[in-house]
Order: structure tokens, then C-alpha cells, then sequence
């Protein structure tokens, strides 16, 4: 009876409580927020190790379980009861639900004294309401992640330090906030720029690019990296060219990508108009370049119906890059598809041109 009884003791003992600090700490970042708070009532020794805790998540969950108090109480409880650093914030506010923004103002300047990070910023209202200033005060800033809301550049900023990853997505953009904002980042190494709008030039100061995607209705006017010599991926998806976009540009672009080693174009970022660079032009500026992309392995176009100019850019890419694993090209999209003897006239084409790399297989997808 005796050594039952101690088995059944030994069932409730607090192993948890005699872990190492940082291996408990991390169990509750990973951890519900609600959840984080009721291990306080645990015992004494529980009450405030909450408040060490350096990843905050406000998500769904927490809104839904929350949906009966006042949520921005709550939150703004949460944080001024934290004690010591918050390197990680992140704040999903769904459809249904909303914030003062003067809240999250006081909220972002707090943080922006507790040494934060990152920050995952997203909201799904259908009016999207706009960042406070104080985001430009989080200058400890490494990883910052925006969706859904207005986005003004704060009249004092002067860039993001420390930050090296970026990522915008359905963003209004006001003024040139995209421009002075992506040209104050010297130490960006991946940036993201999706659904967004308000901007038509980016400038990258950061020599250290790696990663680089620009997905818009809309061509860009202008995308200088002349500093980012260290990009290895690059994404450009817009779908309508301007009437007054002047394609000048395309061709310095083109030519730094020396490292570039994944490449997708979409068709605006090909097709051209009477007014713009023609695809003649562009490779007049590749050859006098001595352009080669010795370390391309994929690439991925799509065009529309107009598919000439890209042939022309696929037969340079062919010729030039000398490690290439996989072309594919994706044309006839939308309502108007390229008919079977168009595809068999593209197929026949894309046969013919000489390649640099014995490896590059290409594929013609229709879709």
C-alpha cells in the first residue's frame, strides 16, 4: 500500500517549476496569450514569470475568446504589466473586430522601449485604418511585417537601422512613404511588396539584398539596385503597363542581377507599347554589358496573349546563363487563350534556341 500510495504522489509533482528559466520561458512563448496569463494563478512562485515572456501573439484566438471584454484593455494590461524585453509582437486583428488606434500608438511607443524586434502587423478591416507614427520609433527593429493598413512616412524618420526582413502587404502607401522607407534600410535582405498601393519607384540602398518581390496591378516606373549586387531571387509580377512608363530603366536593372540565381517576370514587366523599351533595345544594352548570368538555375515567365517580346528575352536567357536548371514559360492566360497553332509555332521556337547550359530543360505550359 505503501509504495502505491507513493506512485500516486509521485504523479503530481511539479517537474515543469524545476526547469531551467529559459526552457520555460520558451514553452510559454509558444503558448496561447490567454493561456500565458493563467499560469499566474498556479502558485506564487508563477504569478508574474508571465511577465518575462519576450512573444506576445494577439491572433484570432484571442479575439474570439476575448470577444466579451474590452479587448484593447486587455492588451494594453497585458504590456504594461511585462517586465523586461519584448523581442517579438504580433497583432492579427480579424474582420469583425477593431482597435483604437490611439491604442496602438501607445502600444507601439512601449514597445519601442522594451528593445522589440519584430513586429507582425495585419489587419482584415474593409477600411483599413492607419499605422501610428510611433511604428517608426521601434528603431531596434530587425523583421517587420505590415498588411492592411494606411501607411504615412513620420516627418523625422530616417530609416530602419537594423531591419533586414520587409514585408508589405495590401498597403496604401501615402506619399513617397514606400520610397524613403525601403531607401532607409541598409541592411534589408529580403523584401516583400505585394497588393500594395501608392507607389511607383523603389530605390534599394541595402547592398546585402537577397530576396526581392514586387507583385502590383500595375508596372513599376522605376526599381534602381544598383547597391544590391548580392541578389540571388527576384520576383516582378504587374499587370498593366502605364501609357507613360518609360522603360529606360530596364535595362541598368536587368544588368545587376550578376548573382541572381532564381528569376520570375510576369507580363507587364515584358510586354512593351509604342512608347516604351522594346525588347531589341534591352539586349543592345545586355550585349554591350557583357551581361551572363553564370548562376541562374529557375526561371519562370507568364505573359498574356502577346508573348513576342518574351520569346526574345527567353532566347538571351537561354544563351546566357550557363548554369540554368528549368525554364518554364506560361502563356495564354485569361479569356483570350493562344490557339493550338500558336502553341505548336512557340514550342518549335523555344526548340530552336541555342542554349548555354547542356542541363536547362524548357517547359511550355499553357494556361
Amino acid at each position: 500500500m505503501m509504495i502505491q500510495s507513493d506512485a500516486e504522489c509521485g504523479e503530481h509533482i511539479d517537474r515543469i517549476s524545476s526547469l531551467p528559466c529559459n526552457i520555460i520561458e520558451t514553452i510559454l512563448e509558444y503558448m496561447p496569450v490567454e493561456d500565458i496569463i493563467k499560469t499566474s494563478i498556479l502558485s506564487r512562485k508563477w504569478r508574474y514569470r508571465w511577465t518575462s515572456v519576450q512573444r506576445l501573439e494577439f491572433t484570432n484566438n484571442f479575439f474570439e475568446k476575448s470577444k466579451h471584454f474590452e479587448i484593447c484593455s486587455i492588451i494594453t494590461e497585458v504590456l504594461f504589466l511585462h517586465n523586461g524585453s519584448i523581442h517579438d509582437f504580433i497583432l492579427h486583428i480579424p474582420p469583425n473586430y477593431s482597435i483604437k488606434m490611439q491604442c496602438l500608438g501607445k502600444w507601439l511607443l512601449f514597445l519601442s522601449r522594451k528593445d522589440i524586434k519584430e513586429i507582425q502587423l495585419a489587419s482584415l478591416q474593409i477600411d483599413p485604418p492607419q499605422v501610428p507614427s510611433h511604428i517608426f520609433s521601434c528603431q531596434d527593429l530587425t523583421y517587420l511585417h505590415v498588411q492592411g493598413f494606411r501607411l504615412p512616412i513620420a516627418p523625422n524618420f530616417s530609416g530602419f537601422k537594423n531591419l533586414t526582413f520587409l514585408y508589405l502587404f495590401d498597403v496604401i502607401f501615402e506619399s513617397d512613404t514606400c520610397e524613403k522607407m525601403v531607401s532607409g534600410c541598409p541592411l534589408l535582405r529580403a523584401l516583400t511588396v505585394s497588393n500594395c498601393s501608392g507607389f511607383e519607384h523603389i530605390n534599394v540602398s541595402s547592398p546585402v539584398l537577397q530576396y526581392l518581390l514586387i507583385e502590383c496591378d500595375q508596372v513599376m516606373k522605376s526599381i534602381c539596385l544598383k547597391k544590391a549586387k548580392d541578389l540571388v531571387n527576384l520576383t516582378l509580377w504587374g499587370y498593366r503597363l502605364e501609357d507613360n512608363f518609360e522603360g529606360d530603366w530596364v535595362s541598368d536593372f536587368m544588368k545587376s542581377l550578376q548573382k541572381i540565381e532564381k528569376l520570375h517576370l510576369g507580363g507587364g514587366y515584358i510586354q512593351s507599347k509604342s512608347d516604351a523599351v522594346g525588347p531589341q533595345m534591352v539586349l543592345r544594352g545586355f550585349e554591350f554589358n557583357k551581361c551572363c548570368f553564370s548562376r541562374l538555375q529557375i526561371v519562370n515567365i507568364t505573359v498574356g496573349t502577346a508573348y513576342k517580346c518574351a520569346l526574345s528575352l527567353i532566347r538571351f536567357v537561354l544563351a546566357k546563363s550557363s548554369s540554368l536548371e528549368i525554364l518554364n514559360f506560361k502563356v495564354g492566360f485569361g479569356l483570350n487563350q493562344l490557339s493550338t497553332r500558336s502553341i505548336s509555332r512557340i514550342s518549335r521556337n523555344l526548340l530552336r534556341m541555342k542554349r548555354a547550359s547542356s542541363r536547362a530543360e524548357v517547359k511550355l505550359v499553357r494556361h
